[in-house]
């Protein structure tokens, strides 16, 4: 903890000083905070602006370039809204929006009769209050990766370490089995891009073969947990949230070496989301950037 408090560090610290006291506005100030921060960091590092726009170039090739330009700022737009938010729950916690989110599906982690359930999400604008809204309604654990900044990372982890029954880094599996066999409920990420390894399926996500990660359909394979998927989005006009809870039927297949069906399913139920909402979806990730030869596909 001491080490946190280096000089070059004290830059941090003062914005976080700063920011716990803008949290205190009223939220469509913070908003409108984070959009011009948001257009002048975008303007400064424009490869997170180019990834947008490659992606959606990509999923959206027969969408016309003036629409696919519009969907990249609202996407910019909608990112630094999600930081907004994302500090708000960091430093007040999620209760005080608690009543502006309304979650429809609840009961499939409730009536999970002792067997351990997988949440699976992906990220969608307002990740860490969703999560920490559903979080609030029944334990539920989470997996996560280190911020690779420590100072970040400290407020990072005592929030989450609030918000959830349990944290699990994403690479420790024995506790995540464990924790699983034991019938508790714990949220993973669906869609990220881990490259070529054992632990990933290429499988269609925008008609683009793209690498998905099958760990949690070998954990639910191996422990027996209930399979679910979790979509949210902002309703920014009303200031309020939406998440939806699905059950996902697992694959009857003996032992398959690739859980392309699982995976399959999963990936159409989060191209089903973000195509009703898709500036709401984290474009700014490499999500296409490996193909099944072991080639990067080019993002800039």
């Amino acid at each position: 903890m001491n080490g946190l408090f280096a000089p070059r560090y004290w830059g941090v610290w003062f914005i976080f000083g700063l920011v716990s006291l803008l949290v205190w506005l009223p939220l469509r100030w913070q908003y409108a905070l984070g959009k011009f921060f948001g257009r002048l960091a975008f303007s400064r590092y424009s490869r997170r602006k180019t990834i947008i726009k490659r992606n959606l170039e990509l999923a959206y090739p027969t969408t016309a370039l003036r629409k696919r330009e519009a969907i990249a700022s609202e996407c910019m737009e909608s990112l630094s809204m999600t930081l907004v938010e994302t500090l708000f729950v960091w430093l007040r916690g999620v209760k005080p929006l608690i009543n502006r989110i309304k979650i429809a599906g609840v009961e499939h982690i409730q009536q999970s009769s002792g067997n351990g359930v997988i949440v699976l999400g992906a990220h969608f604008a307002s990740l860490d209050l969703c999560v920490s809204a559903l979080a609030a309604h029944v334990p539920l654990g989470a997996t996560y990766r280190k911020f690779k900044h420590p100072v970040v990372e400290y407020f990072a982890k005592r929030s989450r370490e609030r918000c959830y029954a349990q944290l699990f880094e994403a690479s420790h599996l024995k506790s995540i089995v464990g924790a699983l066999q034991q019938g508790k409920s714990i949220w993973f990420a669906a869609d990220q891009d881990m490259g070529n390894r054992k632990s990933t399926c290429f499988v269609p996500f925008f008609n683009i073969e793209t690498s998905t990660t099958i760990t949690p359909y070998r954990l639910a394979r191996h422990t027996g947990a209930k399979l679910l998927f979790m979509s949210h989005e902002r309703i920014e006009k009303d200031l309020r949230w939406e998440i939806r809870i699905h059950e996902v039927q697992p694959s009857t297949e003996p032992e398959p070496t690739c859980f392309e069906t699982e995976a399959t399913v999963v990936n159409s139920l989060i191209e089903e989301a973000v195509n009703q909402y898709p500036a709401q979806y984290f474009w700014v990730h490499r999500r296409f950037k490996s193909t099944k030869s072991g080639q990067r596909r080019p993002y800039e």
